[in-house]
């Protein structure tokens, strides 16, 4: 009886869990008269950062290998700009190289040219034009050196075996002038002037005795002969060949050297001096040229009597005026 109602019992308990599978399944199964139901829209999605991955589309299967993306953070204080850098300093300034050419200096700067002259006409040029802008005034300085010749003799020798004693030859000759413009071209001025005959020869009574280193002592004329002169004169100058022509009147001597150096004079007595030359400028003060010179003396000697000399020489001068 017991064993009757127990399997009466499972059956029961089967039926009933049968049923209940049976109305489980018909409520999850979709009815064929309802419509579905729309589609919740997607949500709102904010729009990517630049240089971020796109989502990807709805319905695409999600990446295993791409983490899930965490949830933004709350916003923050912006913060503040970090300093600017300090500037790097300057390079090392080093020297050229030593081969290095030197830089050219810049180009001359030249001031504008004036208004043209007017067109020379013909005719109006003149060659001595710089020539006669060239004058002879104020200070006035002339030296010349140069060679020469004279004669001296006497008169009365105090020797009563000779009567007429006198000497020839050729020497050295010199002159300075030294004065000033009294106008243009004309210049007043002090002479000095000499020519002395070295070893000239020696004449007596017009016949030829010796020359003076060998019997000049016995005569009385030594072994050179020098006539001189001391005075003042006036030079005047012809424009524009620069031409001129110049005296001195004064004082002349003869001057008599020995052997050993000693000289003995004569006493003072007249001497003239003429000079005609021509120079050519070589600046603005300055003249060199050449020049004729004739000098004449007269005095009175103990030794030889009245004696007169001559000389002539040729000089090359130098004129400042």
């Amino acid at each position: 009886m017991s064993r009757v109602r127990s399997s009466s019992m499972r059956v029961i308990a089967l039926l009933l869990g049968l049923s209940a599978y049976g109305s489980l399944a018909a409520a999850q199964a979709p009815s064929p008269t309802s419509p579905a139901a729309p589609a919740a829209p997607p949500p709102a999605t904010a729009p990517a950062a630049p240089g971020a991955a796109p989502p990807p589309p709805a319905g695409a299967p999600a990446d295993p290998a791409q983490p899930t993306t965490p949830p933004a953070a709350a916003p923050t204080a912006p913060a503040e700009p970090a300093p600017a850098p300090a500037p790097a300093p300057p390079p090392p300034s080093y020297p050229p190289p030593a081969n290095q050419p030197e830089q050219p200096p810049p180009p001359p700067q030249y001031a504008p040219l004036g208004e043209p002259s007017e067109e020379i006409k013909k005719g109006d040029w003149d060659p001595w034009e710089h020539v006669r802008q060239r004058r002879h005034d104020g200070f006035f300085l002339r030296l010349a050196i140069g060679l020469g010749g004279g004669v001296l003799g006497g008169d009365d020798h105090a020797d009563e075996a000779f009567n007429e004693v006198g000497v020839g030859g050729l020497g050295l000759a010199t002159d300075i002038a030294i004065g000033g413009a009294i106008v243009e071209n004309l210049i007043l001025h002090a002479d000095i002037y000499q020519v002395t005959l070295f070893n000239p020869t020696v004449y007596a009574d017009d016949e030829d005795v010796g020359d003076a280193d060998e019997v000049g002592d016995m005569l009385g004329v030594g072994q050179d002969v020098r006539l001189a002169g001391l005075g003042v004169g006036v030079t005047y100058y012809f424009m524009p060949v620069n031409l001129y022509i110049g005296g001195s009147v004064g004082l002349g001597q003869a001057v008599f050297e020995g052997d050993h150096g000693d000289t003995e004079g004569s006493e003072l007595g007249f001497g003239f001096n003429a000079m005609v030359g021509k120079e050519w400028w070589v600046g603005a003060d300055w003249g060199i040229g050449l020049a004729g010179q004739l000098l004449v003396i007269s005095a009175e000697d103990e030794v030889l009597g009245k004696i007169n000399g001559l000389a002539a020489s040729v000089l090359f001068s130098a004129t400042y005026n």
